[in-house]
């Protein structure tokens, strides 16, 4: 989760426009890939489920903070270029 941490950080440094909303998809594909690979090594017993549990939790919980963060991010920079295209619910 090494990588999905400093991107993140580079994200909250980013400028706004395309490049902002394109880096929190990095992040999610580093978080999935931490997710994967904790998995696997539980599969194949190299380390314990009952110790990777709650980083595994909270590896899922982060990857759902990224990907609201990235759609949030895209839905700005679509709004941004066009507008109209602004939710009712941004509006207020």
């Amino acid at each position: 989760m090494n990588s999905a941490a400093a991107m993140y950080r580079a994200d909250c440094r980013a400028q706004a426009g395309a490049g902002f909303a394109a880096k929190p998809g990095v992040v999610e594909e580093d978080g999935d890939e931490t997710l994967f690979w904790c998995g696997s090594y539980v599969e194949a017993r190299i380390l314990p489920a009952n110790k990777t549990e709650a980083l595994l939790m909270e590896a899922r919980e982060l990857l759902a903070v990224f990907l609201m963060s990235r759609r949030t991010a895209l839905v700005k920079e679509r709004t941004r270029q066009r507008p109209e295209l602004l939710p009712d619910s941004l509006i207020s």
